[in-house]
């Protein structure tokens, strides 16, 4: 009887511990990134406006399709979620493209016939993305029945910076000193790699480009001392293991109950928002599994994480949401999502990127061992 009243908890632990790698899932890139591409090869105005080429339908058909090619960034024919939204950062470059312009991308990628939910990958067809382009610039142009200059607009106002972006020199790392430490990089590639006095700057560039954070300290135990000195509300991942599956001392409705009340607290700090700190220590906890509406998955996304999902959920009230949404929603954007694990990016990538909802889309920051002397 002993035997059989302890199998639940042993199954849990063993679907949390960490896979052996080799019958691991190979993990999905944590941000699309750019392919190399040939200077020599980039699509100029002159080429795609040659006498050569015929004016109108030909023309635009060009245009779109070496725009396609520059957020297709994996070559499948068609556009995921994460490949459009890195597109559009780098066309906008990093500073134009904030939470609200993310937020304003996202809903038009889901208009124009996006398929899937986030959670497990929405994905736009060539087609549809065509055509709810070529509707969305003739609504911002203004050109309706000349395709020629349509196409002429198209690369003008949008086309030509994102194949600069695409085709551009290599960017330095984010770890490089930069020729002017004035002026910040256009645009971040995750995985980034900082040392440990580098790491508040990183967290605040995340949130500055709406994205949630996973910081991985390498087993580095001055990265979680660190975080600990930091005024945040603290989720700790290891104490909700033992607690609901270990010793049975909590149900998982009772956590849920918790953690909705830690991630109220965060939102509407008497009447601010602080950071939220999620402490994975050496756990491979399954957040995909755990979370529910007290404890929503959309948490861990800066795209799908708003005022408005907040408000939808009663985490605050009307007049809360008034306040947070004030002077370009400055207290929101106090409020961001740290998660914290002593894995290295390897570690992270085979245990972590099937535990962590929307895994694809956080700001990973691995530390640089070197940092701590």
């Amino acid at each position: 009887r002993t035997f059989r009243n302890t199998l639940p908890c042993i199954r849990q632990i063993l679907r949390m511990a960490p896979k052996p790698k080799a019958f691991a899932k190979k993990a999905p890139k944590a941000k699309a990134k750019a392919r190399s591409k040939s200077l020599a090869r980039a699509p100029t105005k002159e080429r795609l406006f040659s006498d050569a080429v015929e004016a109108g339908k030909e023309r635009l058909e060009n245009i779109l399709s070496e725009l396609f090619k520059c957020y297709d960034t994996d070559e499948d024919g068609q556009l995921e979620r994460v490949e459009f939204l890195d597109g559009e950062e780098k066309r906008l470059g990093r500073l134009e493209f904030g939470p609200r312009q993310r937020k304003a991308s996202f809903q038009w990628f889901k208009e124009a016939g996006a398929e899937g939910i986030p959670m497990t990958g929405m994905f736009l067809s060539q087609k549809n993305w065509k055509a709810a382009y070529v509707t969305s610039a003739i609504e911002e142009s203004g050109i309706r029945d000349d395709t020629a200059k349509l196409a002429e607009w198209i690369w003008d106002e949008k086309a030509k910076f994102l194949v600069a972006a695409c085709y551009r020199k290599p960017a330095v790392y984010i770890d490089t000193p930069l020729a002017d430490p004035d002026t910040p990089p256009t645009s971040t590639e995750y995985p980034i790699q900082c040392g440990l006095r580098e790491l508040s700057d990183k967290l605040q560039e995340a949130c500055c480009l709406g994205r949630q954070a996973l910081v991985l300290s390498s087993g580095l135990r001055e990265v979680e001392t660190f975080l600990s000195y930091q005024l945040m509300n603290v989720v700790d991942a290891k104490k909700i293991l033992n607690e609901v599956f270990i010793e049975k001392s909590k149900s998982k409705e009772e956590a849920l109950d918790d953690l909705r009340n830690t991630l109220t607290k965060a939102m509407n700090s008497s009447g601010f928002a602080k950071p939220l700190h999620i402490h994975m220590g050496n756990t491979a906890f399954d957040w995909v599994s755990f979370c529910n509406d007290d404890f929503p998955a959309d948490l861990f996304s800066g795209t799908l994480w708003t005022i408005d999902n907040a408000f939808q959920r009663k985490f605050f009230d009307d007049g809360h949401k008034m306040s947070l949404e004030l002077e370009d929603e400055q207290r929101w954007k106090q409020f961001h999502v740290i998660v914290s694990s002593t894995f290295d990016l390897d570690q992270a990538n085979v245990h972590l990127f099937d535990k962590i909802p929307h895994y694809d889309e956080l700001a990973i920051i691995v530390i640089d061992p070197a940092s701590v002397q």
